[in-house]
């Protein structure tokens, strides 16, 4: 019975966090999660190590945060920051009492939604194109831009390429197995194309491509250090020689993720201490950055969080990594590298962190 119940918990939690429709007074997204979530609270049974653990880690969370609720923070940003941590803390744990095969049960009946819900998304998309100023477009940003906008769930079609690749990554994890669901996993590829997001589809060419590398050399580990380090000084490189004026990339989009950086660092100076710790407020990135979204996740951490809470972020990533095997690091490195600050604490983007630990501990 106990058991059964974990089923659904789970399954109504990944289905709930993805609900989001802002064509709504309010999203179906707060209010089913918020149910799924005591009712699960209700229902489960952790032990002593996972109870203190989490419980840990989300007080750190809400003592970081404090500062931008009681005086800065858009609600609605701070929610889903809350929310991306409490699906992954109660998505875990439920996982945790179930087998290999339940959990892949749920992680394609999720994956099913999703594309249902994202088919439905992109039609609406591309029946009703927004056609704002071209000045500032070239090539086939004319094209492609019209049918980014207008999103049924999000602000645009960025926020859904991120809701694909955390289901994309699930086969990568090996959650999942492609060859089982050619026709799912194609669907969900398709539906990223079209989300006309380069750096989403950049991003999981890379994570697939890494994923690839790891299991042709996982017999080799000073192949697989050797790659992470020539990933990592290629990023690191490329960064330098756009801040160096020595290689032109005419990419608006790509060039703004690197000089957010530097007025990262203007604002530190120019804010001092208690922006250094507590950041500027969730939500109000644009409001130190010219008015540039902080498509850059360190730009977005540092400017709206602080320095504290990109500590916790860190050991949260240390932690997730280690108890994953290092099988989650690809995931992490890629969506860190390529700026993937968008939609990074949606209730939705820590799952496939869930399952991957889940998974991992039932292998």
């Amino acid at each position: 019975m106990i058991y059964n119940k974990m089923y659904y918990c789970s399954l109504f939690i990944v289905i709930s966090s993805v609900l989001y429709l802002r064509v709504l007074p309010v999203s179906p997204v707060y209010i089913l999660l918020i149910i799924s979530i005591v009712y699960t609270a209700l229902k489960i049974k952790v032990n002593n190590d996972e109870l203190k653990l989490f419980s840990i880690m989300f007080l750190v969370l809400l003592i970081f945060t404090g500062y931008q609720a009681l005086e800065l923070s858009k609600v609605s940003m701070l929610i889903n920051t809350y929310l991306s941590f409490i699906v992954f803390i109660f998505l875990y744990i439920s996982l945790n009492k179930l087998d290999v095969v339940t959990i892949q049960n749920i992680a394609r009946k999720y994956i099913i939604f999703c594309v249902f819900i994202v088919s439905i998304e992109t039609l609406y998309r591309f029946l009703n194109p927004i056609y704002l100023s071209l000045d500032n477009l070239s090539g086939l940003e004319v094209y492609m831009y019209p049918f980014k906008r207008n999103s049924l769930m999000f602000v645009d079609s960025n926020y859904t390429s991120i809701l694909l690749i955390t289901n994309l990554i699930l086969f990568n994890l090996g959650v999942l197995k492609i060859s089982k669901n050619r026709f799912l996993y194609l669907l969900l590829f398709i539906l990223l194309i079209l989300t006309f997001s380069r750096a989403s589809i950049l991003s999981y060419v890379l994570i697939t491509l890494i994923y690839l590398f790891l299991g042709f050399f996982k017999k080799n580990k000073l192949l697989i250090i050797l790659f992470f380090i020539f990933f990592v000084s290629f990023f690191l490189y490329f960064k330098f020689v756009i801040y160096s004026g020595t290689f032109s990339i005419h990419d608006g989009s790509l060039n703004s993720k690197f000089r957010l950086l530097n007025m990262m660092i203007d604002n530190v100076y120019d804010n001092g201490i208690t922006f250094l710790l507590f950041g500027g407020g969730i939500g109000n990135a644009g409001d130190y950055l010219d008015g540039i979204g902080a498509h850059n996740i360190f730009v977005l951490i540092f400017t709206e969080y602080g320095l504290l809470f990109a500590i916790f972020m860190l050991v949260f990533f240390i932690i997730t990594t280690v108890k994953s095997k290092f099988k989650i690091l690809p995931f992490w490195l890629v969506m860190l590298a390529t700026g993937q600050a968008l939609g990074f604490f949606l209730a939705f983007v820590f799952i496939p962190v869930a399952f991957c630990l889940s998974f991992n501990k039932k292998e």
